[in-house]
């Protein structure tokens, strides 16, 4: 009787795992049988699948008449206790001894777990799951892991388990309204859905795992980037080892989205100190707004357009980067905040961390920078380390001008504090295309000059000694001049100018304004331009008697100024409109800017009044201003409209 209840209980247990038998043991086994019910008992039960023993195992059923060689139960129920956790499942079905043969069902109490083993895949064991909660499975089954977070969702899953040579178990999946939160809410899912297909294969040294799944509905915040996948479904296919010491191993994962985006990640282990990521980009359009568009407008970039392909590869070691290969074709790009846009950029960029230094190039057919359009070019540089530098002499078309550099060395490229390290020469550019792309009043004449040095520490532009520039056939001097956030949220420009001899016709031939003739000295003090806005300056400019040059101003000039605001002229006097240009003494004019109102001053200043234009000869005009504060809003619209 006791080597049938042996029998009896590993058919009834373990009929699945009779290959590997011979590594179980059963410690007090018991069979009673009193008014038809049938109940076998097992104290202790090891087994090579858990390394915990299974305990207080307790198998009842009712009207059970027989025990051998055929036994039956419609209605038994089977108890046990696994880690601490008491599990009960319903049990039916039946199992010839004689013939080894046999056909049982396992439910669970809620009857949403259901358990099927039967002698025709005697080797293996089917599972199914139907509409069950999470919490409810991880209080069922001994699930093992770590969510390091809180998860919630609706699992459906037809799980096989083959033990036919080693352990193999193939799961088909769907999780509904799937929400998790880290537990620092950096990583966070929301009412999303997700299928696949998992299979865990036993191995000499632990088991491998593949997993397929798609996402396609809900959404989810990984840090600083947001997914909707409703618009962006993502399918991720992953594969990694386990070892006997549950310890993960070899991690290899691609990501896709739309057949556009393809990103393959692999790792040595679960730590992720180390990866090798390969991309394939098809298009970077839905890249942007599919996943780094949130990124990017915490960055303060809002408006980015762009489209085009993208492929490399990025290496990185203990979080930090050490190469880098990237490849950009036909890409067009537009940022009408920063006023950046490019046409037709391909780029051949290569980096390592250590080793020799490695040439990359870039080349576009137009590129505008800051405002400033780059006509066609191939650039190239040179990267090594954490230098980023550009060969001596290297020009630049700029306008119809060019910037040649002498020196352009970027420091820390992969730190937040990048540094810069340039100089270089303007070459004369047409100040008439300036003032047209920028969209101010035209002016002619030329602009030139040398960048002496400049330098970048954070986000600090500084430019060495003074800046001289060759403009409106005077000379300019820019000094201390800082920039901060260039490309930034409300980058900021600060530094004092001097200029003299600038030729007031060239910078007067605009549309319709009127022709001033004529030299001027003049300084821009405190100067300082926020978001692309000066908020503050102290400027003073006045006319320089010249011997051989001719001061003068048309009449249509001095509509202009006296249309600004709070000036007064001498064209009352019907019979000067009759004159089309005037001589003039001298010219003034001051502002001093704070808090969006200018202070003016001109020539001459008095308690209710200042000259702006001393008049000279026959008719003689001045003109004077009444109104000593003036918003500067309306001051510079109205005279960058005037004319109109």
């Amino acid at each position: 009787m006791r080597f049938n209840s042996f029998i009896l209980l590993v058919i009834l247990l373990a009929l699945p795992f009779s290959l590997c038998a011979q590594q179980w043991q059963v410690q007090d086994l018991s069979i009673t049988q009193e008014n038809k019910v049938l109940q076998i008992m097992v104290e202790t039960l090891k087994t090579p699948f858990f390394e915990s023993p299974i305990k207080n195992i307790n198998y009842q059923c009712k009207s059970s008449t027989e025990i051998y060689p055929v036994h039956q139960c419609k209605q038994g129920v089977i108890t046990a206790t696994v880690d601490g956790k008491n599990y009960s499942y319903g049990i039916s079905g039946w199992v010839n001894l004689s013939q080894q043969q046999w056909n049982l069902i396992l439910v669970n109490t809620n009857k949403n777990i259901f358990i099927h083993s039967n002698s025709v895949q005697k080797d293996s064991l089917e599972i199914t799951l139907k509409d069950i909660d999470f919490k409810e499975l991880s209080n069922t089954l001994p699930v093992i892991m770590d969510l390091n977070g809180e998860l919630s969702t609706i699992v459906n899953a037809q799980i096989t388990v083959d033990f036919s040579h080693r352990l193999l178990v193939t799961t088909n999946y769907q999780l509904s309204s799937v929400n998790y939160e880290g537990l620092v809410g950096d990583y966070v899912m929301a009412e999303a859905d997700i299928t696949g297909t998992l299979s865990l294969a036993q191995m000499s040294e632990g088991f491998s795992v593949n997993n397929s799944s798609s996402i396609s509905r809900g959404e989810a915040l990984a840090q600083d980037i947001y997914v909707l996948f409703d618009d962006y479904p993502v399918t991720i296919r992953s594969q990694f080892d386990i070892d006997n010491n549950f310890e993960v191993h070899n991690i290899k994962a691609n990501i896709s989205s739309k057949n556009e985006v393809f990103i393959d990640l692999i790792s040595p282990d679960d730590d992720f100190e180390n990866i090798t990521m390969n991309f394939l980009i098809k298009e970077i359009k839905t890249l942007h707004q599919g996943f780094l568009a949130s990124y990017l407008e915490i960055l303060g970039i809002e408006d980015l357009e762009v489209i085009g392909q993208a492929r490399g590869s990025i290496t990185l070691d203990k979080q930090s980067i050490t190469a880098l290969e990237l490849n950009l074709s036909e890409v067009f790009m537009a940022i009408e905040s920063k006023k950046i846009n490019i046409s037709d950029l391909n780029t051949q960029l290569h980096w390592q961390k250590d080793g020799e230094k490695l040439l990359s190039k870039f080349q576009w057919d137009e590129l505008l920078l800051a405002g400033m359009p780059i006509q066609t070019s191939e650039l190239e540089l040179y990267t090594q380390g954490q230098q980023l530098w550009i060969e001596d002499k290297t020009a630049i078309p700029l306008f119809d001008g060019s910037l040649l550099i002498n020196k352009l060395v970027l420091d820390k490229i992969f730190e937040p504090e990048i540094s810069i390290d340039f100089s270089g020469e303007i070459k004369p550019i047409s100040i008439a295309l300036i003032t047209e792309k920028m969209g101010w009043p035209s002016m002619n004449g030329t602009l030139s000059g040398l960048i002496p040095g400049m330098k970048k520490v954070g986000h600090s532009i500084t430019f060495d000694g003074v800046l001289d520039i060759d403009v409106f056939d005077g000379q300019m001097q820019v000094e201390n001049l800082s920039i901060e956030r260039l490309f930034g949220i409300a980058p900021v420009m600060a530094g004092n100018i001097v200029f003299n001899n600038l030729n007031l016709q060239q910078i007067t031939s605009t549309y319709d304004f009127g022709e001033i003739t004529g030299l001027i000295n003049g300084y821009v003090k405190g100067l300082r331009i926020t978001n692309w806005k000066a908020d503050r300056l102290d400027a003073h400019i006045e006319s320089v008697k010249t011997k051989g040059v001719k001061q003068t101003i048309s009449q249509r000039a001095i509509d202009n100024i006296s249309s600004i605001g709070g000036i007064q002229g001498a064209l009352s006097r019907s019979f000067l409109r009759f004159f089309d240009y005037f001589r003039y003494k001298k010219i003034g004019f001051g502002c001093k800017l704070r808090n969006s109102i200018c202070q003016m001053s001109g020539v001459d200043n008095k308690q209710d009044n200042y000259t702006l234009i001393q008049g000279r000869g026959i008719p003689s005009i001045n003109i004077i201003g009444f109104r000593k504060f003036i918003d500067w809003e309306i001051f510079i619209d109205r005279l960058l409209n005037a004319g109109y």
